[in-house]
């Protein structure tokens, strides 16, 4: 998973995540997710691992957890399919 062009995150208190004129804030619960894909992680296999340790080792509940992160922020990532991250 990886960002469009010009996408980028602000935090001014709490997180937001701009892209051009669009902005939306990022709930506490995703910031890590978010985070994690600004700093490169962009493969899915290592964001299941990472977002699995903050579920209690529980990879089914990080791939939906992951699925539901491209599903709410779907706008501002490149080829955005949530059922990818269910395989």
């Amino acid at each position: 998973m990886k960002w469009k062009q010009g996408v980028k995150l602000i935090k001014d208190g709490k997180t937001y995540i701009c892209m051009r004129d669009e902005k939306k804030e990022i709930p506490e619960d995703d910031i890590l997710i978010a985070e994690l894909v600004e700093n490169g992680v962009n493969d899915d296999d290592r964001l299941v691992s990472e977002v699995s340790v903050y579920e209690d080792g529980d990879n089914i509940q990080a791939r939906l957890r992951l699925a539901q992160f491209v599903e709410d922020f779907g706008d501002f990532i490149e080829d955005a399919v949530p059922s990818k991250l269910y395989e």
